[in-house]
């Protein structure tokens, strides 16, 4: 459970990182509706105690661009949190996608799935994105420790922080 944890904060910190990496660069602009969104999607997985856990970070990116820029800080910024905080957790290359599977489009819908997750609203600022962060291969009673940090991640996002509970 304690490297859960770790995973958790790992993922976290990178957005926390890309977050005001992205209040930088869009000081002072106006962000419109994303119409046309493309999704960043950041992944961190650990293995031991016989299982794999991964930590998914979904963001609503404004276009191809954006995405790509999300991306880039998004991987710098784990990659230092991880070799900082859990050396054991592997990487994944972030990616860019405009389609998401039909279980991600429940998690942009606030649908219940099989664990619950992290719902991060849009922030009313240049740098708001919507993001999701969900962790798969954990059980439903670990899943449901994420609403342990909700108060704690609301201190430091702008948007409002929710938790999805798990279809039950």
């Amino acid at each position: 459970m304690k490297n859960f944890i770790i995973v958790l904060l790992v993922i976290c910190a990178g957005a926390y990182f890309w977050k005001h990496q992205q209040a930088a660069k869009h000081a002072g602009s106006a962000l419109d509706n994303i119409t046309h969104p493309v999704y960043a999607e950041a992944q961190v997985k650990w293995e031991g105690q016989g299982r794999t856990v991964e930590g998914v970070m979904l963001a609503k990116t404004v276009d191809q661009a954006d995405c790509e820029r999300a991306t880039r800080v998004l991987e710098n910024a784990l990659q230092q949190q991880a070799r900082n905080v859990c050396p054991a957790c592997k990487i994944q290359p972030p990616v860019c996608k405009s389609d998401l599977s039909p279980r991600e489009v429940k998690l942009f819908d606030n649908q219940p799935v099989s664990l619950t997750y992290l719902s991060f609203a849009r922030a009313d600022d240049p740098s708001g994105r919507e993001m999701r962060l969900i962790y798969w291969g954990v059980s439903v009673e670990e899943s449901d420790r994420l609403c342990d940090v909700v108060a704690h991640i609301q201190q430091e996002h702008k948007g409002k922080v929710s938790c999805v509970r798990a279809a039950r």
